[in-house]
């Protein structure tokens, strides 16, 4: 069900906004507890759900964020992810996991460019106007 919450960009900001990114932070916390096939199924409604800009800063603790900034820290999602990986588990989940990681990582570079050319640009205008 959750899958198909996060199908499309509108239900997926849905899905965020009610809390769904943290039920799933619930059930990755259960350190082996899992089987396979469930966390297959966790990892699809996570690479469904990061598809969208709202999923990618759930899932690393951004969202809603108050101001443009980025939070600095380490993600509990992001760790999780990363733990996953180290704990050895199959290949396909492995695999999985990994390209989540490199999603989220490259979200999270390109976000903070996004931010440093953002202040660059206010300062050249602010400077610009004196």
């Amino acid at each position: 069900m959750a899958y198909l919450l996060c199908s499309g960009r509108e239900s997926g900001f849905q899905f965020v906004s009610s809390g769904g990114m943290e039920q799933l932070a619930v059930f990755f916390s259960k350190d082996g507890q899992n089987s396979t096939t469930i966390m297959l199924l966790l990892l699809g409604v996570i690479e469904r759900a990061t598809m969208y800009s709202v999923g990618c800063e759930a899932f690393l603790g951004w969202w809603p964020r108050e101001d443009e900034s980025i939070p600095s820290g380490i993600s509990e999602g992001y760790s999780y992810l990363v733990k996953l990986i180290l704990s050895k588990p199959r290949h396909d989940v492995a695999s999985l996991a990994t390209y989540l990681l490199h999603r989220l990582r490259f979200y999270e570079i390109a976000s903070r460019y996004e931010v440093l050319l953002s202040m660059i640009v206010l300062d050249i205008n602010v400077s610009l106007h004196f």
